[in-house]
């Protein structure tokens, strides 16, 4: 099971109907103290610290095109370090990363108790394996787990492409 930390109420039939075509998103809204901190690094907080599970996926949620393949290269990639991080263009992708839960929470808390941050302040406190482009698109070769659908114009342009895959 993956959980999902959802902000906004508007998100979740989006991403129940994500997981439902992946059949690896099981939506759990996570209340709590992560609303003292600006998302996403209160909202990783929260859901970290909810997570039972040892590994923890994360995917942001203007993001919704993942490819499960990905993630599962990400985690044989992380088996030896706490977590895989995609790096495209030479940076860092942490909100696409996966990471052993204990360390990158104790990571989150750090961040947080120095008054906030990024998510990439937080990635930087664990050990973590940089996966470049040539991995990342063999496992998504059209590349639309990165396709940030954050704006309208984004999502015509994601439409029109999945009209041409038909």
């Amino acid at each position: 099971m993956v959980g999902v930390v959802l902000e906004q109420p508007d998100q979740h039939s989006a991403q129940r109907r994500i997981g439902a075509v992946h059949g690896v998103v099981e939506p759990r809204v996570v209340e709590g103290e992560h609303r003292r901190v600006q998302p996403p690094v209160g909202g990783l907080e929260a859901g970290f610290r909810a997570a039972s599970r040892e590994w923890v996926a994360v995917a942001p949620c203007d993001s919704p095109l993942l490819e499960p393949r990905l993630y599962k290269m990400l985690f044989a990639e992380a088996r030896s370090s706490d977590g895989a991080v995609p790096f495209v263009g030479g940076f860092p992708e942490p909100l696409h990363g996966v990471y052993r839960r204990e360390p990158m929470l104790r990571a989150l808390e750090a961040v947080i108790s120095e008054g906030g941050g990024s998510v990439r302040d937080a990635v930087r406190l664990v050990d973590f394996k940089r996966v470049g482009p040539r991995k990342l698109w063999q496992a998504d070769p059209l590349r639309r787990t990165f396709w940030n659908l954050g704006t309208k114009r984004a999502l015509r342009k994601a439409e029109a492409a999945a009209e041409d895959l038909r």
